[in-house]
């Protein structure tokens, strides 16, 4: 999703090509994207480490972030009274759909494993862990009245909730929560299932998008507030990749058109604008987290743009092949508030590795970056990549929290 500001690199050979395939989380991409299955282990503690005293790459500046009382030379993500840089990993998912919810399957029935898997991220250097909640709503996290509307969190939800807090709290990272994904506005969610309760009509619809506001929204994060742990939360994604279920018309003329998937019900800009800002504001109302949206690409710079505390972008090989990730912010126009580069692969583009791409990243202005997954074992797996989440954030360790 990136570009260059301080550094003048040559354009790279781009990564895996144009496979077109399908992840185990939905998503038809464009090119190289591939799926999740499996947990990482072990790892060793992270140690100190070094960087320049000043300019573009320097690693420390005085003030009042961070766990070494220093403030990202290029920016962060402020919440709690501290300014750090959002470095981390997408976990993004133990089980599709049904980590918040399901009573088996969920974080409280499967406490252990989701510890012993954020103590791995914490040891290679992890901070922020960009968690899914209701991707769809298959899980049996949301409950719904007759008439198709949601009435609350069900299942083991809360619970949920709880253990996930808890856990963040003593592996040491923090929680970015994903509340919903384009792939709730499926037509088929998966090849056997058809969606009972797809997002498009809830989000079209003024008295029922409330409800999803009031009684999925506010009240996990409600239920967050009344965890001792509630200061886990680094932050609040509102969707996934909002951009491929809107129909294809340009936002207000300053981006191209969009391109819906095939496979979703679509609805129009304004209505997924609406719903998007309506979330934002309920957060803020009920969180002093910041906010922000997980966007399919820079090409949509200007589709969130006034909603939230930070926008957030995603960056694979079709998106490097129009719009690289060695421009700056201010090349495509994004100037106003911080940056998150919050998919990309952790193996790096093709011929161009993750260390490469991280400090480019760093170096141009950006608040942070969450490589892509510690959970996809079949294209962008973790082991055998970890060692390099490690490295950078032994590089920088003032920029972390404790």
């Amino acid at each position: 999703m990136k570009s260059a500001q301080l550094i003048s690199m040559a354009l790279f050979a781009l990564w895996a090509g144009t496979c077109g395939c399908t992840t185990d989380d939905g998503d038809v991409l464009p090119t190289g994207q591939g799926g999740m299955t499996g947990d990482g282990l072990g790892g060793a503690t992270t140690t100190t480490g070094v960087g320049g005293a000043t300019g573009a790459g320097g690693a420390v500046s005085p003030g009042t972030g961070g766990a070494g009382g220093c403030i990202p030379p290029t920016g962060g993500v402020t919440a709690n009274g501290q300014t750090q840089f959002h470095y981390g990993i997408n976990y993004a998912w133990a089980s599709f759909g049904s980590d918040f919810g399901n009573t088996t399957r969920g974080v409280a029935a499967t406490r252990a494993q989701r510890l012993t898997s954020l103590m791995d991220m914490k040891a290679h250097g992890v901070d922020v862990v960009r968690w899914w909640v209701f991707p769809n709503f298959q899980g049996g996290g949301v409950t719904f009245d007759a008439s198709g509307a949601p009435t609350g969190l069900g299942g083991s939800t809360a619970a949920d909730i709880a253990a996930a807090l808890d856990v963040a709290a003593q592996a040491g990272v923090r929680i970015e929560f994903t509340f919903f994904s384009f792939d709730s506005f499926k037509i088929n969610v998966s090849t056997t299932t058809v969606n009972p309760h797809n997002l498009a009509p809830l989000i079209s619809d003024a008295t029922l998008r409330a409800a999803v506001i009031n009684n999925i929204v506010v009240a996990f994060a409600q239920e967050v507030n009344r965890s001792a742990n509630k200061d886990r939360v680094s932050s609040w994604d509102v969707i996934n990749e909002p951009e491929w279920a809107i129909a294809a018309t340009p936002t207000d003329g300053s981006d191209p058109a969009f391109t819906p998937q095939t496979t979703v019900t679509t609805v129009p800009y304004p209505v997924m604008r609406t719903f998007v800002s309506a979330v934002a504001d309920a957060l803020h109302a009920n969180s002093d987290r910041p906010v922000t949206v997980g966007g399919a690409a820079v090409k949509w710079a200007k589709a969130w743009a006034g909603i939230g505390d930070f926008y957030t972008f995603h960056m694979y090989q079709w998106v490097q092949d129009s719009y690289p990730y060695t421009r700056t912010l201010a090349s495509y126009g994004v100037t106003d508030k911080p940056v998150v580069m919050g998919e990309f692969p952790i193996q790096g583009l093709n011929g161009i590795p993750y260390l490469t791409m991280v400090d480019t990243f760093y170096r141009l202005g950006y608040a942070g970056v969450l490589p892509w997954a510690f959970n996809d074992t079949r294209n962008f797996p973790w082991v055998g990549n970890n060692a390099n989440v490690k490295t950078f954030a032994d590089q920088h360790p003032c920029m972390f929290a404790p």
